[in-house]
């Protein structure tokens, strides 16, 4: 019996107002749903868009160097990964619709090692493939225009500001969101 009072003590001092609603939990997974699906299908639609502008420079452009071309082919092969990744996430996040917690909190897990695995490896590659490509198709312009030397200056000026800053502070950014969001949900979870 004495079990039995220290176990009603125990469930009385559990803090229960930490804990999310279901209507709060359902409300962040639509929502962090609906925001990603806009999100991709933005970034596909620019990087397409880009990608299609590309191809129209590649063929309107009679460039008198090689490494003009290398860098057009850097560039366009870079636009093509990241649409191929945005691609394969924007298709797991439309597989999940309507689901329970427990597979809505294994999404957002292999969401983070998704973002993880494309911080880590793919990101590198694609900004290493994209800016050696502007570098490289800027150059020949260099050669018959010195006076645009400042502006290339700038361009790897900005590359670096975007690589070594707003990369790692935007993926802390979403981390933190994204946990977050898992966090809330599995709270919900354990409370059922």
């Amino acid at each position: 019996m004495d079990h039995l009072i220290e176990l009603k003590k125990i469930w009385r001092a559990a803090d229960t107002l930490q804990l999310p609603d279901a209507a709060t939990v359902a409300l962040a997974a639509k929502k962090y749903r609906s925001t990603h699906l806009r999100k991709k299908i933005w970034l596909i639609g620019m990087a397409t868009l880009l990608g299609g502008l590309m191809l129209w420079v590649i063929y309107n452009y009679h460039s008198t160097l090689v490494s003009t071309r290398i860098g057009e082919g850097l560039t366009l092969l870079s636009t093509v990964i990241f649409i191929f990744t945005n691609t394969r996430s924007l298709n797991r996040l439309n597989r999940v619709n309507d689901v329970d917690n427990k597979v809505f909190i294994a999404y957002l897990e292999q969401v983070y090692k998704n973002r993880r695995y494309f911080y880590h490896v793919t990101q590198p590659i694609c900004f290493a493939l994209s800016t050696a490509g502007i570098l490289l198709y800027f150059f020949e312009l260099l050669q018959n225009t010195p006076y645009l030397i400042p502006g290339y200056c700038l361009i790897m000026i900005y590359l670096l500001f975007m690589w070594l800053y707003v990369r790692p502070r935007t993926f802390k950014k979403q981390s933190e969101k994204l946990e977050l969001t898992r966090r809330h949900i599995s709270a919900l979870s354990e409370q059922l």
